[in-house]
C-alpha cells in the first residue's frame, strides 16, 4: 500500500541549508515570496521521482551537477542529507560529491548506492514494503558489488531485482505536475498515440489518450472532469475523441465542441490558456487512481478568481485518495484552506526556512480578515524579506 509522507528533513539541498522534521499533512499549500525556497522545495520532489526511476544521475547531470545542488556551492556544503518519514518509518539518505562532480549516493551507515538501489530503496518504502528492495546480499548486489551467480540466496535476490525494475514506474507514486507550457506547440495541444494512456504525464502531453481511456474505461471519472470543466467554461459541452488512423499509428488530440454546436470540432487551439490549464489541473486532481504525492507548482496561472476557487474544490477532493503540496502566489486560492495547511517559504540568513501556520496565532485577526488578507498585509511574513 502507498504511504504518505508525515514529516521531511532536508539539509545542504540548493537554498535549503537546513530544514529540520517539516510535518506535512494530506493538504500542503507552499506560499511566500519569490526566491524563497518554494520552487527548490518542489524541485526536491522532483529528485526523489528521478530517483526512483532509477535516474538520479541524468537528473543531476541536467541541473548543472551536484556542484550546483550543494547549498552555496561545494567549499561550504559537503553533502545532501534527507530524511523521510512515512507509516512509521523513517529513510535516511545522503548525496555527496564524487571527484568527477557526480553525485554519490550512501545511507547514513556510509555504504555507497547506485541510483538504482537509492531509488528501489525509496520506492519500496513510500510503497509501504520497506523491507523488499533492502537487506544484506541484495543491497550489495544493487549497489554494484556482486552479481546473483555470487550469492547464496538467489530467490531474494531475483525478488529485489524484480522491485528494483519495478520502481522504474514510481512515477505514478510521486507526480510533480507542471502544466505552464500551453503554448500553440505544447505537447498537450498536439495528438498523441492512444497507447499511451496508464498515467498521465507530467506535462499532460498525453491527456488526450488519457481520457480516452477513462471515457471508456472510468466513465464516472470522466463525467466528473467534464463536469468540473463546464463549471470554468460553461461554454464547452464535452470532447470528440476522434481516433485518427494513419498507416499503423493511432492517435487522438483534444478535439472539442461546444455548446449548440455539436456538428462543429473545435480543436485544441480554439481553447485558451486558462481553458486548457484548468483542463489539465481537473485531469489531475480528479483521475480515478492517482499518484500517493501530487505536486503543482503555480497551479494559479491564467485562471479566473472562479476558477481558483473550483480549483481549491478539487484540492479538497484529492485530498482523499492522495497528499498534496501546491505551492502558489495565489492569496484567493489560500483563502479556501485553514492556517494549518499552509506551509510559509521564508528567507533567513540567506537560507530557505519553512514554517507551517497554527489558527490559535491567528484567532484574532481571522475574526475580521480572510488567511489571503493577512498574507496580502504580511503579518505572517509571507512576503519579501531586506537581508
Amino acid at each position: 500500500m502507498e504511504r504518505h509522507l508525515s514529516e521531511i528533513s532536508i539539509k545542504g539541498f540548493k537554498s535549503i541549508r537546513n530544514l529540520e522534521a517539516l510535518k506535512l499533512k494530506d493538504i500542503n499549500i507552499l506560499i511566500g515570496a519569490n526566491g524563497a525556497g518554494k520552487s527548490n522545495f518542489v524541485e526536491f520532489f522532483k529528485m526523489l521521482r528521478s530517483t526512483m526511476m532509477g535516474n538520479l544521475d541524468s537528473f543531476i547531470e541536467k541541473g548543472g551537477g551536484i556542484n550546483d545542488f550543494l547549498h552555496n556551492g561545494p567549499k561550504r556544503t559537503k553533502q545532501i542529507e534527507a530524511s523521510l518519514m512515512a507509516g512509521g518509518e523513517r529513510e535516511t539518505f545522503l548525496l555527496t560529491r564524487s571527484s568527477r562532480e557526480t553525485a554519490v549516493a550512501q545511507d547514513m551507515g556510509g555504504k555507497v548506492l547506485t541510483g538504482a538501489a537509492l531509488g528501489a530503496i525509496l520506492g519500496a518504502f513510500l510503497g509501504g514494503n520497506k523491507g523488499a528492495a533492502w537487506g544484506g546480499t541484495a543491497g550489495a548486489i544493487l549497489a554494484g558489488e556482486g552479481s546473483a551467480r555470487d550469492t547464496k540466496q538467489p530467490v531474494e535476490v531475483e525478488s529485489t531485482l524484480r522491485n528494483a525494475d519495478k520502481t522504474k514506474e514510481a512515477f505514478v507514486d510521486i507526480a510533480p505536475y507542471h502544466f505552464q507550457d500551453t503554448s500553440a506547440h505544447s505537447a498537450m495541444r498536439t495528438s498523441e498515440i492512444i497507447q499511451d494512456n496508464q498515467f498521465l504525464r507530467m506535462d499532460a502531453a498525453n491527456i488526450a489518450p488519457f481520457l480516452l481511456r477513462l471515457k471508456n474505461e472510468e466513465p464516472r471519472a470522466y463525467d466528473d472532469i467534464i463536469e468540473a470543466i463546464q463549471t470554468v467554461a460553461p461554454f464547452f459541452k464535452d470532447f470528440t475523441m476522434n481516433v485518427v488512423k494513419r498507416g499503423e499509428k493511432e492517435s487522438v488530440n483534444l478535439e472539442w465542441y461546444q455548446k449548440g454546436s455539436e456538428n462543429y470540432p473545435m480543436q485544441p487551439h480554439h481553447l485558451s490558456d486558462g481553458t486548457i490549464r484548468f483542463i489539465c489541473l481537473a485531469t489531475a486532481l480528479l483521475q480515478p487512481n492517482p499518484p500517493a504525492i501530487i505536486i503543482i507548482d503555480e497551479l494559479e496561472l491564467g485562471l479566473h478568481p472562479f476558477a481558483i476557487s473550483i480549483l481549491a474544490e478539487l484540492i479538497g477532493a484529492a485530498a482523499e485518495k492522495s497528499q498534496l503540496i501546491i505551492a502558489t502566489q495565489s492569496a484567493s486560492l489560500v483563502d479556501h484552506f485553514d492556517p494549518e495547511d499552509v506551509i510559509v517559504a521564508n528567507r533567513n540568513d540567506g537560507a530557505s526556512s519553512f514554517r507551517r501556520l497554527r489558527t490559535n496565532e491567528l484567532n484574532v485577526w481571522l475574526e475580521d480578515y480572510t488567511l489571503g488578507d493577512l498574507w496580502r498585509k504580511n503579518v505572517f511574513e509571507g512576503g519579501p524579506r531586506y537581508e
